[in-house]
């Protein structure tokens, strides 16, 4: 069977799999061993009409290999996609007052992280973004979108337009790891960031993106590059 025949099936099932976490994400968060205050910080940002519980898997992997400051929480349906950086920008303050940050984020959560960055002088605190699933091209299914927020993800709209124009800080990484199969992100090409690195994965969509061990091993290799 091929990777198309199959791959209806196996988002199917990986969307069933991230529902079924949801409700995980509003129990009270994890709270890690004391740190010393100046440790680096991994900072999770989910996507849009997801929560935090979304990259679980990712997490659990990541403690395992050693990273044990991390922070995430829900943003809910922000107004705008300049919000949810801001809000991100409130989070890194409040959870991670000193050290170095590193940013991961998830389809929209990519696109904040990123406006919080380029924008909002996120630099002077994130060494790294690594984005899952993110249309930093924007998607086609956002033409004629029936919400602002929605509107933000149109190729041509002025959202994208302005932060791909927008130069990325020198002193911070991007690593965009792409889903080949997206059918969020149209056309798929649209995943791969315009600067910094790029990883794409012919066989995996949308959500699966955030269940593959494969994409795990690739994050964890961005956080040591």
């Amino acid at each position: 069977m091929s990777v198309l025949r199959e791959r209806p099936g196996k988002e199917l099932l990986s969307w069933a799999a991230q529902g079924a976490l949801y409700g995980f994400g509003y129990l009270r968060p994890r709270v890690p061993r004391k740190l010393p205050r100046e440790t680096d910080t991994l900072v999770f940002v989910h996507g849009l009409g997801m929560n935090r519980a979304s990259f679980f898997p990712l997490q659990a992997y990541l403690r395992l290999m050693g990273y044990d400051a991390q922070c995430s929480r829900n943003f809910g349906i922000p107004d705008s996609i300049e919000a949810m950086a801001e809000a991100i920008g409130c989070l890194v303050e409040r959870s991670a007052p000193e050290g170095r940050v590193t940013i991961v984020g998830h389809s929209m959560g990519g696109l904040a992280a990123r406006w919080y960055v380029q924008r909002l002088g996120g630099d002077k605190r994130v060494d790294r973004i690594v984005t899952l699933a993110t249309p930093h091209g924007g998607t086609y299914l956002a033409y004629n979108a029936p919400t602002t927020l929605l509107n933000q993800f149109d190729p041509e709209g002025s959202f994208i337009r302005s932060l791909n124009e927008s130069p990325m800080p020198p002193t911070v990484e991007l690593h965009s790891i792409v889903a080949g199969q997206d059918l969020i992100v149209v056309p798929r090409t649209a995943g791969a960031a315009p600067f910094g690195e790029s990883v794409v994965f012919e066989d995996l969509g949308h959500m699966d993106i955030l269940l593959s061990p494969r994409v795990f091993a690739t994050v964890h290799l961005a956080l040591r590059a």
